[in-house]
């Protein structure tokens, strides 16, 4: 079983030249889009505006569902998305940007209340267009966590790290250590734990959108699952302790395991981040 990984395609900051390479391939099972699959920002924002390779539409920030449509739709003119997605299935989840940036169940740092209305109302119009837009069909209401199986092969457990957690704690700020602070919520966290420990596939494999191995590089990114004490450790809980367990998780720009069963090879590029994930070619 192989899957090209993609994240962060950020239409004003570069080409898609990613999705046709992948497109182009023969031996893969499918891409997993692990979020980001918009950008919310307005043109010229972010990048700024004498690095836009190609203005968004619309040009303003998207807020209501009209704009989150336009978005979705601009995006798919793309020749070279609509190659991956006629090639491929495409296997995805949201993080903040199909939201806003540094989204959390309550707001986000990029929306203003006083200007651009309730959060409530901008996160319903998002999750509508996203759904109207995107090939993903939610066992949840209102979010992508879900569970794919391949057989005997693996169970993939794929995570929303955006509709229920907790605002981010700042860099230096004792908030970090609140232990009710989360990342899934607990419906999501015990579904996650069951599903790993239920399993009875050679492969357990996790799509995220976060980092969630602590970092050594200076402070943790604020949305990683290290500033989420009530999670962190969580779904190690959930893994069976022997080495042979056979338990993945997939990150945007990022990997852990604890037996390192798969092998990840980045492929430079510009936008979207795109890497070859490669698990067992046999069924048991």
């Amino acid at each position: 079983m192989r899957f090209g990984v993609v994240s962060c395609a950020n239409w004003e900051a570069g080409w898609f030249s990613p999705y046709r390479h992948l497109a182009a391939r023969t031996d893969l099972d499918a891409v997993l889009h692990l979020g980001d699959y918009i950008y919310e920002y307005k043109s010229g924002e972010y990048p700024e505006a004498r690095s836009v390779v190609r203005p968004h539409a619309p040009t303003h920030e998207i807020v209501t569902l009209a704009d989150y449509r336009v978005r979705h739709g601009n995006y798919k003119t793309d020749p070279d998305a609509q190659a991956l997605h006629a090639a491929l299935p495409l296997i995805a989840i949201w993080d903040d940007h199909e939201f806003a940036n540094d989204a959390w169940s309550g707001g986000a740092e990029n929306h203003t209340p006083g200007t651009e209305g309730a959060w409530a109302q901008r996160v319903a119009a998002a999750k509508q267009a996203y759904f109207e837009w995107m090939p993903v069909r939610p066992s949840t209401q209102g979010t992508t966590y879900r569970r794919l199986r391949y057989g005997s092969l693996a169970d993939l457990h794929l995570l929303d790290l955006r509709s229920f957690r907790s605002q981010q704690a700042a860099t230096g700020s004792g908030d970090v250590d609140d232990p009710e602070r989360t990342l899934t919520g607990r419906a999501q966290l015990d579904w996650l734990k069951s599903g790993l420990t239920a399993s009875d596939t050679t492969w357990r494999l996790v799509g995220n959108s976060v980092m969630i191995s602590p970092v050594a590089f200076g402070p943790s990114p604020p949305s990683c699952w290290a500033r989420s004490p009530s999670c962190w450790g969580c779904p190690r809980a959930g893994w069976p302790s022997t080495p042979t367990s056979g338990t993945a998780i997939r990150t945007t720009g990022a990997s852990c395991s604890p037996t390192s069963p798969t092998t990840g090879s980045a492929t430079p590029s510009s936008s979207p981040v795109t890497s070859i994930w490669r698990g067992p070619t046999t069924y048991r």
